[in-house]
């Protein structure tokens, strides 16, 4: 996930790798057997108030939870649709979860 402001607009999105090997035994897209691979950027565009200021660390925190959990559906949505398309069974992810629910998270940020 990435938030980027430009200008009066504030970008979020979410990045999501899915695929699908001939057994539990894969290790991911670099292994072998691999029938399926499914790369997606889902972004959304926030538009911001008169004045508003919004710092890099501001724009990543905002990008965590609520980029996030606003582009996850639409990516579940693509990925199920693609895999039936490509005639496997539909692949669904995961619900996601807000990380700020419970401990939340804890976010390093590099220096801008």
């Amino acid at each position: 996930m990435n938030g980027v402001v430009d200008g009066r607009r504030l970008v979020t999105t979410s990045k999501y790798r899915a695929w699908a090997t001939d057994d539990d035994t894969d290790d991911g897209p670099d292994g072998n057997g691999v029938k399926w691979l499914i790369t997606a950027s889902i972004s959304v565009n926030w538009v911001l108030r008169d004045g508003a200021e919004v710092t890099y660390a501001d724009a990543q925190c905002f990008a965590a939870a609520q980029g996030a959990m606003t582009c996850h559906p639409y990516a579940r949505e693509l990925i199920q649709n693609m895999t039936s398309r490509m005639s496997y069974p539909a692949a669904t992810l995961d619900l996601a979860h807000s990380p700020w629910a419970g401990d939340g998270i804890e976010l390093n940020l590099p220096d801008r």
